[in-house]
């Protein structure tokens, strides 16, 4: 490979535990006047620090003559066996091409940003979700029970879904079905609670009759898909360079609007330029600890 390129990476492990490394170029082709992303190979791998994919990673390039010095970019997600600016594979990738132009995911810090923000939010949220996700989908007897219901209210007979472990953004689909279903995941569980008895349907229906929990769910079936819109756009197959910075930025004073004034938004000669930290600048002051009051419920 004569020419320059982007290097993406990311790691991964198969089903049958052995972890691999995705390498994949983006190059220029001078034929087709394209920017294209070409696979180039999945490379298993023994040892998963920094220094053992460096290691993989210089013996794949050396072994196929692809000189260091044409990587111009580099690209992976954000942790920090990746980007780690002493010990990553980004430090060591640097010692070979001190002007190498490194990005991490956005998506993964959305990913992040939106996690850590929601850690705000009660445990009893999420764990509502998984909670009724197990109660009903474990169980073949139950799942065709809450598929009678559902016929009953004249709901879409759709599934409970499960929040993925390690994608916090997939909770999004998960309150959305939970929204729908509410009514009859209320009545199911009565029915549960009652007639069979069992102490974790009790659980789950006081959850599904607590207000708060309730206006937790929704807040985060308003909020997830905006969020997840933009995470979208970040992953789009088309070139949007020229309309990112206005989507931020729309994104952005949508999130802020919810709570800062709108003629404070208005005002500002661009959205990064709102002061969101003087507190006249809010709509209303409220007390929004919840988190307490949910303990005592």
């Amino acid at each position: 490979m004569s020419q320059v390129f982007i290097q993406m990476l990311d790691e991964s492990t198969d089903v049958s535990t052995i972890k691999q490394l995705a390498v994949v170029v983006r190059v220029v082709d001078h034929e087709k006047t394209l920017v294209e992303d070409r696979f180039v190979q999945l490379i298993d791998v023994e040892d998963a620090s920094a220094e053992g994919l460096f290691k993989v990673l210089s013996t794949f390039m050396d072994s196929h003559g692809i000189p260091f010095e044409n990587m111009i970019g580099y690209a992976a997600d954000n942790a920090s066996v990746m980007m780690g600016n002493m010990g990553g594979l980004k430090a060591k990738l640097e010692t070979r091409v001190p002007n190498l132009f490194v990005l991490g995911c956005i998506c993964h810090s959305l990913h992040l940003c939106s996690s850590a923000a929601c850690q705000k939010l009660p445990s009893a949220v999420e764990d509502l979700c998984r909670d009724i996700h197990r109660y009903i989908n474990h169980s073949p007897k139950r799942l065709v029970k809450f598929h009678e219901f559902q016929d009953f209210v004249r709901v879409d007979s759709h599934r409970i879904l499960h929040p993925c472990q390690t994608r916090w953004l997939s909770l999004g689909p998960v309150v959305d079905r939970m929204v729908e279903q509410w009514p009859v995941l209320v009545l199911f569980f009565q029915s549960e609670a009652l007639e069979s008895n069992v102490k974790a349907a009790g659980r789950i229906l006081d959850g599904l009759n607590n207000p708060i929990i309730k206006l937790y769910v929704y807040f985060l079936s308003y909020i997830l898909p905006i969020i997840n819109k933009m995470n979208k756009e970040f992953q789009s197959e088309s070139v949007k360079i020229h309309v990112a910075y206005s989507n931020i930025c729309a994104f952005y004073k949508t999130v802020l609007g919810n709570y800062i004034k709108r003629d404070v938004i208005m005002r500002a000669p661009h959205a990064f330029a709102i002061n969101y930290n003087n507190p006249s600048n809010f709509m209303v002051e409220h007390d929004w600890n919840f988190g307490s009051k949910l303990k005592c419920m």
